[in-house]
């Protein structure tokens, strides 16, 4: 997962925000989201019709395959990965 740091640089060298740090990670993630769907490309779990109830099962092939440690930093656990999939649900 990307630092607030990247997060906050990135939203303010791609797409020129400003303000306090939590209003451009929200305004980078919310403009992000928008581009890829201008595109047509989906950004949600269930726009591919995988449900919330379907988590469980990914998080364990995520563990049955050794995928413990995600991320540039191995720092993405599978609890993480947990939530960052019901984010997306």
């Amino acid at each position: 997962m990307p630092s607030a740091t990247n997060s906050i640089q990135y939203g303010r060298r791609v797409w020129g925000l400003s303000g306090d740090d939590e209003h451009i990670i929200d305004e980078a993630i919310g403009r992000t989201r928008a581009f890829f769907e201008s595109l047509g490309v989906k950004t949600h779990l269930r726009d591919y019709g995988i449900g919330s109830d379907a988590i469980p099962a990914l998080v364990a092939q995520l563990e049955k395959h050794g995928m413990v440690k995600l991320g540039e930093r191995g720092d993405i656990t599978p609890q993480r990965s947990r939530e960052i999939l019901e984010l997306c649900a």
